[in-house]
C-alpha cells in the first residue's frame, strides 16, 4: 500500500541494519466467479530519510511538503516484483478430522499408536497430514503453527502441537513439486479426558508459511460424534432433550446425568424409578445374584444402572445421555407412537444401533416416510446428480421398479446444517433407502432380531401408585444399523402399547418405563425413559336436547368395550352472514349447545376450552 509510515522516529546508526523490517503483503481476494490467471506485478518502495537528528519526524515531514527538493539525497528506491499464482493446498478430509476419544480412531491408527506406547492407551497421537501441492510451482514449507480461532484462544493450543515439525532442520523442511504430496507436515493431538466437546465440533487452524505462496491456512476439526436429540411433545411442539439447570445462581444448558438427577428430584415418577433401581441393586447384592462380570460402573446408583443396560461388546461408552420422553395422557389399551429426532452435526457419518429394540410393551424402529418417484428425482437433482435424475424420469425399467417403492427411511438434511460445509458432505454420504412395504419392513426388522438377556440390569414398568412393578431382563436386540450422514437428521419411532384398563386400579394411573436403548459407534449411549398416564375414564361430547333438532352423527359404531377412544360428534353449526358495516360483510355464528360427558369416577375440573380450527 502507498503512504506506509513507520510509527515514531527511527534512527539508523552508521553501517547497521534497520531493526524494523518493512514487510510487503499482498491481499488478493477474488470473487468465486472470477477466473484467476497467473500474473506478475512490479513496483517500488520509496524510503525517505534525513541526516539531521535534531529535526523530529513531524518537522521533517512539513519541510518535505513545503520544499520538494529537501532531503532528496536521502531517498532510497527498493524495487519489488510480486506474482499471483492460482492454486491451493488440497488436503484429505479424513486427515483433518480428530475424534475426541482414542477409541474412536480407526483400527489402523489405534494399532499404530499403541505400538508406539507399548499397548498403553495414549494421551497423544501423531498424524501426518495428506497435503497435495496444486500450485504451478514447487513449494517449500518454512514454518507451521497452530492459529488461534479468536473464540477460545487456549482450546486449540490445548489440543494441538507440532513437535515433530519443530525438530526438523532447514534441509529437512517439507517440499513438493506441482501435484506432488507435501510430506512431513505432522500435528500432535492431545486427548483431554476432562473436556466435553459436545455435539458441536470445534474448529482450529493450522498456518503454513511457505517460500513461494505465502501463508496457507488449513482447518483442524475436533469432533465427539455426539448426536443432538429432539422430542415430540404431546402438544405437537418439538423440543431439545437438554435441560436448563441453575449453577451458582446462573442458568445453563446441561444434558446427561445432571438432567436426570434434576428430574428425579422434582418429579414423583423420577423418585419411583430411583427407588426401584436402588432396591433392585441392594437386593441382588444382598442375595449375591450378580454375575461376577457385573461390576459397579459408577458410584452413582442411577448412572451405574444406565451403564449396565448396555452390553460390554457394543463398545466403550463416552457419553451417557438418558432421554426422558413425556408421552402424556393416553387411553388404556391404546397403541401410541412418539418420535425421537437425532441430528448429526459432525463431519463424519454416525452409525446408530438399537441396543434394545423391543422390550415388554414398547419397541423402537427407524422412522419411515411416504416416498414417490418424483421426490426421489428431486433429491438426486439437489445432490447435483442430474444424469441419475434424468435416468429415473425417462427409463421405463426404472419407472417400473421404483413405482412400487412407496416408502423410504426417514433420514433427511437438517436445517441446522444451513450455512456450513455439512450439506455437501450430506450429499456425498447419504443413500436414499426406499421400501416397497413399510409395514412388512418393520415386521421383518423385528422378527430378524435376536433375543438378548440383560445379565447386569433390567428394564422397569412401574406405576406411581405401586400397583404395577415389572422387572424384565429379556429384550430384543436389533441387527440393523442406520447411518446418519453429516448434517443429517433421522427420525426414530417409539411405539407404546398402553396397559389395558382391566389391569388398572383407578381412572388415571401414571407409569414410568425403561428398557429401550440407542447407541452410536462413537460411544454415545441413550437409554430412553418413558412417562405416561393411562386413562380408564374419558370425556366425550354429546348433543344436548336442543341440538337434536339439527343434523349430527355419533361415533364410528365401536362398542366401549372394544375401543376406549372418545366418540366423535359431528354437529352441523348454522352460520348467518350479514352486512352490517360499510367495510363489508362480517360473519356471525349462532351457538349450538353441546354437553361434555365424563365417565371418570371422580370429579374433574375443566380448565380450558379452545378451538382447533385454523
Amino acid at each position: 500500500k502507498e503512504s506506509f509510515q513507520i510509527g515514531g522516529d527511527v534512527v539508523i546508526p552508521p553501517h547497521s541494519i534497520l531493526k524494523h523490517p518493512i514487510t510487503i503483503r499482498s491481499m488478493f481476494n477474488p470473487s468465486l466467479e472470477h477466473i484467476v490467471l497467473p500474473r506478475s506485478y512490479t513496483g517500488s518502495i520509496i524510503i525517505w530519510a534525513t541526516g539531521d537528528l535534531n529535526v523530529t519526524y513531524l518537522e521533517w515531514e512539513q519541510q518535505l511538503i513545503s520544499h520538494k527538493s529537501f532531503g532528496s539525497e536521502y531517498i532510497t528506491e527498493v524495487p519489488f516484483e510480486a506474482a499471483i499464482l492460482p492454486g491451493n493446498f488440497e488436503i484429505s478430509t479424513d486427515t483433518v478430522l480428530f475424534p475426541s476419544h482414542f477409541s474412536m480412531l480407526s483400527k489402523e491408527e489405534r494399532a499404530r499408536t499403541k505400538l508406539r506406547t507399548n499397548a498403553k492407551t495414549p494421551e497423544t497421537f501423531d498424524r501426518e497430514l495428506e497435503i497435495t501441492n496444486n500450485f504451478a510451482v514447487p513449494v517449500s514449507v518454512t514454518q507451521i503453527q497452530i492459529a488461534d480461532t479468536g473464540k477460545d484462544d487456549d482450546l486449540c493450543h490445548k489440543y494441538f502441537s507440532t513437535p515433530l515439525f519443530d525438530s526438523l532442520t532447514e534441509g529437512q523442511k517439507p517440499k513438493a513439486d506441482r501435484k506432488d504430496s507435501l510430506k512431513g507436515v505432522s500435528v500432535r493431538f492431545h486427548f483431554q479426558s476432562d473436556e466435553n466437546v459436545g455435539p458441536f465440533p470445534k474448529k482450529c487452524m493450522l498456518s503454513l508459511d511457505t517460500d513461494r505462496v505465502g501463508r496457507q491456512n488449513l482447518p483442524l476439526i475436533i469432533y465427539s460424534g455426539e448426536l443432538i436429540g429432539d422430542l415430540d411433545l404431546p402438544d405437537g411442539r418439538r423440543v431439545n432433550k437438554d435441560c436448563m439447570r441453575t449453577v451458582n445462581n446462573a442458568s445453563t444448558t446441561s444434558s446427561g446425568m445432571p438432567c436426570i438427577h434434576d428430574w428425579v428430584e422434582r418429579s414423583f415418577a423420577g423418585k419411583v424409578l430411583s427407588d426401584a433401581i436402588f432396591h433392585m441393586q441392594q437386593t441382588r447384592s444382598r442375595q449375591m445374584t450378580w454375575p461376577q462380570s457385573c461390576v459397579e460402573k459408577s458410584h452413582d446408583p442411577l448412572e451405574s444402572y444406565f451403564l449396565q443396560l448396555f452390553p460390554a461388546d457394543h463398545g466403550k461408552i463416552h457419553s451417557l445421555q438418558p432421554i426422558v420422553i413425556p408421552v402424556g395422557s393416553v387411553n388404556a389399551g391404546d397403541v401410541v407412537i412418539r418420535s425421537v429426532f437425532l441430528t448429526n452435526l459432525n463431519h463424519v457419518p454416525v452409525e446408530v444401533t438399537t441396543s434394545s429394540a423391543a422390550f415388554e410393551n414398547v419397541n423402537i424402529t427407524i422412522g419411515v416416510t411416504p416416498a414417490s418417484l418424483q421426490s426421489l428425482m428431486m433429491k438426486m437433482k439437489n445432490k447435483g446428480k442430474h444424469d441419475v435424475a434424468y435416468f429415473l424420469a425417462e427409463s421405463p425399467v426404472a419407472k417400473d421398479i421404483l413405482s412400487n417403492l412407496t416408502s423410504s427411511v426417514d433420514i433427511a438434511l437438517s436445517s441446522r446444517a444451513d450455512g456450513s460445509e455439512l450439506p455437501s458432505l450430506f450429499a456425498r454420504h447419504h443413500i436414499v433407502q426406499t421400501l416397497d412395504d413399510s409395514t412388512n419392513f418393520l415386521d421383518e426388522t423385528m422378527t430378524e432380531d435376536r433375543h438378548g438377556i440383560m445379565k447386569c440390569s433390567c428394564g422397569f414398568l412401574l406405576s406411581t401408585d405401586g400397583s404395577t412393578h415389572v422387572e424384565t431382563s429379556t429384550k430384543m436386540i436389533s441387527s440393523n444399523k442406520w447411518s446418519i450422514p453429516p448434517g443429517g437428521i433421522a427420525r426414530y419411532s417409539i411405539q407404546i402399547r398402553v396397559p389395558d384398563k382391566i389391569s388398572l386400579r383407578s381412572d388415571i394411573t401414571s407409569f414410568v418405563q425403561t428398557g429401550l436403548m440407542l447407541q452410536t459407534n462413537h460411544g454415545q449411549a441413550m437409554p430412553i425413559i418413558l412417562t405416561y398416564s393411562a386413562l380408564v375414564g374419558k370425556l366425550q361430547l354429546i348433543p344436548s336436547i336442543e341440538t337434536m333438532e339439527t343434523n349430527f352423527t355419533l361415533g364410528d359404531g365401536h362398542n366401549d368395550n372394544q375401543n376406549n377412544q372418545p366418540k366423535q360428534v359431528d354437529v352441523e353449526v348454522p352460520m348467518r352472514i350479514r352486512d352490517n358495516s360499510p367495510a363489508g360483510a362480517s360473519i356471525e355464528h349462532e351457538g349450538v349447545p353441546l354437553q361434555i360427558e365424563s365417565t371418570f369416577s371422580h370429579d374433574l375440573y375443566l380448565s380450558e376450552v379452545r378451538s382447533c380450527n385454523k
